[in-house]
């Protein structure tokens, strides 16, 4: 404590008596007792709730006395010397002293704390995987205790073993976490219960192809995916569900379950060698190169209806030498697109889908997937399809709503599926669903199309014998007429004498039949 007369400091012995005086549902007092003739400074540590009586030895000798506390102490005081700790804080409890013509000023340093009154446990019981972790939260009462530190136990580590509230599952059993506090020894406890992680078999059906190996994938955690498989005279479209939806590889699987593969007999819209051919019309299609790694754009020219047989394709490019404006012309007959800028990560000019993409994306008609992928030969979903007619159609305003309750307002493609149910290009099923992400068969596409250029006024008239097809048996009696005039405009074409009408149809096949679209009078 220190001792101040008249603006001197001085040092003074302050006695200090504590008797503690516990009474039933109040906090201990101490009591002090000022002796300004000791020169030992005090130093008091309360927690929140003590009282403190002060005192001054011979107070009689002391015309006036007067009790204060600093700002910040977390103690306050009345002028009968009473203090009382009330809140977390440091600082001064002093007492003035008027004796005749001197006044002294005696402080004595107090620290209050929060005292720890217990502690749980959040959770107080978990079940971890072997090799797993879960955290626990002790959680202190009062809640701004100023002590908390704790120590953490197992009563089994080959169990369980826990570090800093972290518990880590060793082998399958149980055990019991114990925090212990710091400060006055409280104790909570958490049951922990390790297990075997469940794995999950996923089988994959080659459906003809080169055989994929089942997998065993813990459950919880996504499918890791394999290889591609093979299959001569067919392309890969993915592996799917026995919905008929596409798997999501990045979802975390929940059981054992079957992934089917799905091919795409390759047709005449997929030649072995790709050469450019521009649009039947002969106009001229200006595009950009979205997704490009060397930036620039294409413009696929008149071909013959402009050069005499000769087709001409333009590549602007920042690689293109200045003395030519930043453009290399190639003029050719059937020109190999190989060496043109890449629209897409997986789009690059010696696809046979070149041209088909380029027109659909420079038209805002197909865009690419959120990996930034346009992925040729993933199937066309039903939601898919109706988006790109409606924005070909020129986004017109839907009268209704659809009324199915599995296309949410929402998303992307609601606004669509209503016009084309509106209109007749596209129907629901009789459980009252459009099941958006179904992928459709090359016959529900002309039967689309077919609708779609009825809608748009446009001659239907059009057919082709489909009997040359070795496989036109298959299709479904409501998709032969519409297949007729789809292969009559030359919309979808055959392959090694097949039509394929239940095979799933793909992005790729889409781009190319909406570009040959555009040579006809259905288009908005």
């Amino acid at each position: 404590m220190k001792i101040m007369k008249k603006g001197i400091a001085m040092i003074l012995t302050l006695m200090l008596c504590l008797s503690l005086l516990p009474v039933a549902g109040f906090a201990a007092e101490q009591s002090v007792t000022l002796d300004p003739d000791d020169p030992d400074a005090i130093e008091l540590n309360l927690k929140v709730g003590d009282t403190v009586q002060f005192s001054v030895k011979d107070a009689e000798n002391y015309s006036t006395i007067y009790w204060w506390s600093s700002e910040n102490s977390g103690i306050s005081v009345d002028q009968n010397g009473l203090a009382t700790a009330v809140t977390s804080g440091s600082g001064s409890v002093g007492v003035e002293l008027t004796q005749g013509e001197d006044t002294f000023g005696v402080t004595c340093e107090v620290t209050v704390y929060q005292a720890l009154t217990g502690v749980s446990l959040e959770p107080d019981a978990m079940t971890v995987k072997v090799g797993g972790t879960g955290a626990l939260t002790p959680v202190f009462q009062p809640a701004d205790a100023n002590n908390q530190g704790v120590t953490w136990t197992s009563s089994n580590e080959d169990v369980a073993a826990v570090n800093s509230g972290v518990v880590t599952g060793v082998a399958a059993g149980v055990a019991t976490i114990t925090v212990t506090t710091d400060e006055g020894g409280f104790t909570a406890t958490c049951k922990v219960t390790v297990v075997e992680p469940e794995l999950c078999t996923v089988t994959f059906q080659a459906n003809g192809g080169s055989q994929t190996e089942p997998a065993e994938v813990e459950a919880g955690t996504p499918l890791a995916k394999p290889a591609d498989p093979t299959r001569d005279g067919y392309r890969f479209l993915g592996w799917y569900l026995d919905n008929g939806t596409v798997y999501d590889f990045s979802r975390n699987v929940s059981g054992d379950m079957t992934l089917t593969a799905q091919w795409r007999e390759k047709s005449a819209d997929e030649p072995d060698t790709t050469d450019y051919t521009s649009p039947s019309t002969g106009a001229a299609a200006s595009v950009g190169s979205p997704g490009s790694s060397g930036g620039g754009s294409v413009s696929a020219g008149s071909g013959a209806a402009a050069q005499g047989g000769v087709s001409v394709v333009t590549v602007v490019s920042d690689e293109a030498p200045a003395s030519s404006g930043g453009t290399v012309e190639i003029v050719e007959e059937d020109v190999p697109l190989a060496g043109l800028p890449a629209l897409f990560p997986d789009v690059v000019g010696s696809d046979w889908y070149y041209n088909a993409v380029a027109f659909v994306s420079q038209r805002n008609l197909m865009n690419g997937c959120p990996n930034g992928d346009f992925e040729p030969d993933a199937g066309a979903s039903r939601a898919m399809v109706v988006t790109v007619l409606h924005r070909l159609a020129g986004s017109p305003a839907a009268t209704g709503d659809g009324a199915y309750w599995d296309v949410k307002s929402a998303e992307y493609y609601a606004g669509a599926v209503a016009w084309a149910t509106d209109n007749g290009i596209i129907t629901g099923f009789p459980d009252g669903t459009f099941r958006p992400d179904k992928i459709v068969t090359r016959e529900q596409l002309a039967a689309i199309l077919y609708r779609y250029a009825a809608y748009k006024g446009a001659s239907v008239t059009a057919s082709a014998d489909l009997s040359g097809f070795s496989d036109a048996a298959k299709a479904e009696e409501y998709a032969r007429q519409p297949l007729s005039w789809a292969v009559a405009l030359e919309l979808i074409q055959g392959y090694n004498g097949k039509l394929s009408p239940n095979a799933c149809a793909t992005r790729a096949q889409v781009a190319s039949i909406l570009m040959r679209m555009d040579s006809l009078d259905v288009k908005a």
